[in-house]
């Protein structure tokens, strides 16, 4: 158990958590796998920051429990969740006593492309981000209702030159989220990862985006680094939209999406098991 506030184990009760994930489309209780890492920030009655706690090599499950150590309450717990080191904060340092609640925003670790000097292009966001909260007196137990803020977008292609280099690219929102899971974007962010490909089609590249329910549009672009031509640029939302009209961005938080490239370089787009044929190149 993590060491008690001020280091004074005397009387304290901790405050043990579970976290659960579900979805508005009935499919039960779930158990993120793609979860190894969690990270609680505990403010008091007033808001303002008291400690943090880091788990790391976790495992979700129906036995999984955590157990932090509280102040007199009610204290409010926020805990992000995700993959390795998953977070950025602003203020990059919490200090206690001072920040607040309503100050704190968090973002995900990024790692930023080798080929451009920019801090607008990024590689990719390191995985999933998750989110949960509670309210929370010393001696108690919570079950937390976990949300899921990104979506996995995974691009394969295939037609494209063996010997060819080409970039996939999705544009999007800087993922900047508050202490009560409200986003704000400070800005525009390139998704940018090279598209490596053989005779046998392209290794699969993608990223972790904001999810689209946020009203976020990215766009999905492929380049021809040699020539500079875009070979495909389309809307990411609509591209899922015409294939899965039915779907529910709530629900779905993974998309596979398969670009097969003709001669002509005209192509058809599959995403996970729809798709649409002969779709032209208009660009």
């Amino acid at each position: 158990m993590a060491g008690c506030i001020h280091e004074d184990r005397s009387g304290c009760l901790p405050v043990q958590l579970s976290f659960i994930h579900t979805t508005p489309c009935g499919n039960g209780v779930a158990y993120p796998a793609d979860i190894d890492s969690l990270h609680i920030y505990v403010f008091d009655k007033k808001g303002i920051f008291v400690k943090d706690y880091i788990f790391s090599n976790i495992q979700l499950s129906q036995k999984y429990t955590c157990e932090i150590l509280v102040p007199s309450g009610p204290n409010t717990l926020v805990a992000w969740l995700g993959k390795g080191n998953l977070s950025q904060t602003n203020p990059t340092n919490f200090v206690p006593g001072s920040t607040t609640l309503s100050e704190a925003s968090l973002s995900l670790h990024k790692g930023y492309c080798p080929s451009t000097a920019t801090t607008d292009s990024v590689l990719v966001c390191k995985g999933a981000l998750y989110f949960g909260s509670t309210q929370a007196e010393p001696g108690t137990a919570h079950q937390v209702q976990l949300t899921k803020n990104t979506t996995g977008i995974h691009v394969s292609a295939s037609g494209l030159q063996p010997q060819g280099t080409y970039r996939l690219t999705i544009t999007g929102d800087d993922d900047y989220f508050n202490f009560d899971n409200t986003f704000t974007s400070p800005g525009k962010l390139n998704y940018i990862q090279p598209l490596l490909c053989d005779t046998k089609g392209c290794a699969q590249a993608g990223a972790h985006i904001i999810n689209p329910e946020w009203g976020t549009h990215p766009l999905l672009i492929v380049t021809d680094e040699a020539t500079g031509h875009e070979l495909l640029r389309s809307d990411l939302v609509e591209l899922i939209t015409e294939r899965m009209p039915e779907v529910n961005f709530e629900c779905i938080h993974e998309f596979d999406i398969d670009i097969e490239f003709s001669k002509d370089l005209s192509f058809s787009v599959n995403i996970n098991g729809w798709g649409m044929n002969d779709e032209e190149d208009d660009l």
